[in-house]
């Protein structure tokens, strides 16, 4: 899968050298009306940051969730230069329009820095709706030796295994005797699982939240699906 381009996706899905290309319309709050918009100036494509801008008017929110998408990635500034030059860009735009490119100076941008990997990932599933370049645990299965890939946990029935998982919802109930015990569904790379905290095993982890990365040791049982009953877990972040 290709990420979406500005100057490559259209509103269809594309194939190009055995790869699919993505396209804009996938993107949350970029509606077909604004692919369209965009679709009738590119031309070629749009030559640069500077180009784009002065060729497309939308509203500000529009040009945050393009900045979030990583559809304009292949100019090759960091989002969060884009965020800290948007009224320059947007200004600079509304120039070019008015009077001409031959009259408006190019504003400076600092590409410098770049927002914490864990934003831009966690933007990327916002507006997706999945994790398209890297999961979150990508980033911390280096440190671990022998974790178990969700989508293997069916080779490990009653065995206890170790897994590298974020924390996607968290579920509690109380018991016949007023204890407290959870279920987890917590996902890596590619699968999702449920995981199973009895009471005296939850009682030690009632600190848990939603997006934590976590090493998980548990036995797995299967009842409708594989689950993992969970001896202990260690927090990554």
């Amino acid at each position: 899968l290709i990420k979406p381009d500005i100057n490559l996706s259209t509103n269809n899905w594309l194939i190009k050298n055995n790869s699919i290309i993505l396209p804009l319309s996938i993107i949350k709050g970029i509606s077909n009306i604004l692919v369209s918009k965009i679709l009738e100036v590119r031309d070629n494509g749009f030559k640069d940051i500077f180009d784009f801008f002065s060729k497309t008017n939308f509203d500000r929110k529009n040009y945050i969730t393009i900045i979030d998408s990583g559809i304009l990635d292949s100019f090759n500034y960091t989002h969060k230069a884009l965020y800290e030059s948007l009224d320059n860009l947007l200004n600079y735009g509304k120039l070019c329009r008015d009077l001409g490119y031959d009259y408006v100076l190019k504003p400076e941008i600092d590409n410098k820095d770049e927002f914490d990997r864990m934003v831009l990932i966690n933007k990327e599933k916002e507006l997706y709706g999945f994790y398209l370049t890297n999961h979150p645990i990508s980033f911390y299965k280096d440190k671990y030796n022998d974790i178990v890939d969700l989508c293997d946990v069916s080779k490990y029935f009653n065995k206890t295994i170790d897994t590298l998982v974020m924390i996607d919802k968290i579920n509690t109930i109380k018991t016949k005797d007023k204890e407290e015990m959870a279920f987890i569904t917590a996902s890596d790379e590619i699968d999702t699982m449920e995981y199973v905290l009895f009471p005296k095993v939850y009682s030690e982890y009632t600190n848990l939240s939603k997006n934590d990365i976590v090493k998980i040791n548990g036995r797995v049982e299967r009842r409708n699906n594989y689950q993992i009953i969970v001896n202990s877990i260690e927090k990554c972040i």
